[in-house]
């Protein structure tokens, strides 16, 4: 399964380390924890940034990246399963708490999670520290990238 990270382009070397997850957490895991989140599409990929950043101009400093982790190595959270706060603006304890207790029991790579921004798509959590997480590095491929400025301006 190809999957899409859109990192900032100073942090491409480390983009793969999850340091900047463990730093501040995440929707689907708490503080602490190394974690890479990524999309299962370029699209989803620049929306899950563009809520974060307005500006058209960081989005130039951005770089988009994918990589290959096959699919029975990546487990499935089912959306019918979690409460129905999972997606508030403002990530719940709840969501939090699956995402680390997953972390805690599988020896899969990732985990798959519904979008808060659109709940009918996807986005992965990889766990770095995972025994062959390191196998699927050589797949990373550093992919060309841009976006029309008008999808910024329309949020103004």
């Amino acid at each position: 399964m190809i999957l899409y990270r859109l990192t900032r382009s100073k942090y491409v070397e480390s983009a793969w380390s999850g340091t900047g997850a463990k730093l501040y957490g995440g929707r689907w895991h708490n503080i602490g924890r190394p974690a890479v989140y990524v999309a299962t599409s370029i699209s989803l990929a620049v929306l899950e940034v563009l809520v974060h950043v307005g500006d058209d101009e960081l989005l130039a400093n951005f770089s988009l990246l994918s990589i290959d982790i096959p699919e029975n190595q990546i487990d499935i959270l089912n959306i019918d399963t979690l409460p129905l706060d999972w997606n508030d603006p403002i990530p719940p304890a709840c969501t939090m708490e699956i995402g680390s207790e997953w972390f805690e029991v599988s020896h899969s790579i990732g985990l798959m999670v519904p979008s808060a921004i659109v709940p009918y798509e996807n986005n992965v959590m990889l766990n770095p520290m995972a025994k062959d997480f390191h196998k699927y590095i050589n797949t990373v491929k550093h992919l060309d990238f841009g976006i029309d400025s008008r999808l910024v301006k329309a949020k103004k």
